[in-house]
This record gives C-alpha cells, structure tokens and sequence, in this order.
C-alpha cells in the first residue's frame, strides 16, 4: 500500500485530507513537527509528502532533507498563502513536486495523488 504522510499542525486541514486520502485506499501518516517529519521519512518510507505549513528556514532545511533521505519522495506543498515567489521557486529547486493551495478542489487533489503515485 502507497503510503501518504501528512505533515502539518493545521488539524482541521490536516484532518481533511486525511479522510480523503484514506477513502481512496492509501496509508496515511501524520505528523507535527519538523523533526517528525524526517523521523517518519527514515522509518516508513512515505512515497508522497503532503506538506502544509509555512515555508522559512526551517521548512527549506526539511525539503532539504528528505530528498537526501530519498530522491524518489513526491512532495505536494500546500503553502499558508504568504509565501513569496522566490521561496516558492526555492522549494521547487529543492524537489517539491507541486503546489496546492488551500483554495483547491478534492478533484484536483485526486488526480495529482493519483499521477503521483503511479510515476517512480
């Protein structure tokens, strides 16, 4: 089974996806902190991140990370909506996928899990 970790301390978004994401078959995981987040990296090999938060040093360092515990990770990043273009394009180069913001529709989410899953 495709495992999904959902990082992020936004609970009712979180929370969300959440039942989305296991509605359509998936292994989800969740977790709150920076830390946890490569914790549950170097133990479950997640194929999919689903990243919300804010971006700043610490979310750069975290990207950083995980694509040197393993390349192959997708990453969707569903920025705060204050984030700036340069970080944006900071996050690209360091291996996010794509962007989803929190103005989305579950149809769109679907068909990006669905094309991330299947491509390796």
């Amino acid at each position: 089974m495709i495992k999904v970790l959902i990082a992020s301390n936004d609970e009712p978004t979180w929370e969300v996806f959440r039942k989305f994401i296991e509605r359509k078959g998936y292994s989800v995981g969740i977790v709150h902190t920076d830390s946890d987040i490569i914790t549950y990296v170097e133990k479950e090999k997640p194929r999919i991140i689903l990243l919300i938060r804010g971006l700043g040093i610490e979310g750069f360092n975290v990207l950083k990370r995980v694509k040197e515990i393993d390349s192959s990770i997708k990453i969707i990043f569903v920025p705060w909506g204050d984030e700036y273009d340069e970080d944006i394009e900071s996050a690209k180069e360091l291996g996010t996928v794509t962007f989803l913001y929190k103005v989305f529709r579950l149809k769109e989410f679907e068909k990006l899990l669905l094309e991330l899953s299947q491509n390796q």
